[in-house]
């Protein structure tokens, strides 16, 4: 009970209805993770989690493969522990179970518009994406007020970058130096930054090594304003964007990473040719 009350919380609704799916796992999966964090009595973040078993993208060197993994269903943090290391503690112990288990893959979805998830899941996780999941879910709450579209974040759990991060690093990115790249291609949205490279043009097609795509610093904020029509020309032009490029999808690229530009005010996602 207490656990549902954080999920509420978190997502700020009252109805389970418009949480994420009852179905969280089916019982011939099994729970494969079931983790609640605690203090003085207060629940203040949890990890829940079911096995996956089929075909799944096991990383850039290994492409989709029938296999076993763990599908992380859902996290949740306090307000009052975020930025804390909560959130990254219960991923590892999520881990180091799994390990256990000889399993080498978790997997789980995300906004990708939500920046502060992802310098979670690419920074301090070191996982990646190569998966794009359109209008992913049916309902909407405040955090999904228009269409919840999704990448599929995978966890290789012995490869090099999240061995690195389970010892205490980061992946650290500089913009400056990104830039200086000129395999570096940049796109932003066309409603936002017209100069850029016009996304919805049919005949666009990603032209460097890397790619910095620019997502919204605040992506709540921008869905809680009156006016929508920002929030959906960044939904749709990023759609098409993972559509197209990432090598789940027919493409060529997996994300990698996010980085803030010089001067503190964009964000990007990191595409690199895999």
């Amino acid at each position: 009970k207490a656990a549902e009350n954080l999920h509420r919380q978190v997502w700020n609704v009252e109805d389970l209805a418009f949480l994420y799916p009852y179905d969280l796992y089916h019982p011939e999966s099994g729970l494969a993770t079931q983790l609640v964090a605690s203090q003085r009595d207060r629940v203040i973040g949890f990890l829940f989690g079911f096995y996956g078993k089929g075909k799944q993208w096991f990383g850039p060197d290994i492409g989709f493969q029938n296999g076993k993994w763990v599908e992380s269903q859902l996290l949740a943090v306090d307000h009052d522990y975020r930025r804390t290391g909560l959130a990254k503690r219960l991923k590892f112990i999520q881990r180091e179970q799994a390990l256990r288990e000889n399993i080498d893959l978790i997997h789980w979805t995300v906004d990708p518009l939500q920046a502060g998830n992802a310098f979670l899941n690419f920074n301090q996780l070191g996982a990646v994406s190569a998966q794009f999941y359109p209008d992913y879910y049916v309902f909407r709450n405040d955090l999904n007020r228009i269409t919840p579209s999704r990448i599929g974040m995978s966890w290789i759990l012995n490869s090099d970058r999240v061995r690195a991060c389970d010892a205490g690093d980061s992946i650290d990115w500089n913009f400056a130096s990104l830039v200086q790249d000129s395999g570096v291609e940049i796109i932003s949205p066309p409603d936002l930054i017209p100069q850029s490279q016009c996304l919805d043009d049919p005949i666009w097609t990603p032209q460097g090594e890397r790619i910095l795509i620019e997502i919204p610093v605040d992506w709540n904020e921008i869905q809680r304003r009156e006016n929508m029509d920002m929030a959906i020309a960044w939904r749709i032009t990023s759609d098409m964007v993972f559509k197209q490029i990432l090598a789940g999808n027919g493409g060529n690229y997996a994300l990698v990473g996010i980085v803030r530009d010089s001067n503190y005010d964009r964000v990007y996602l990191i595409a690199d040719k895999v």
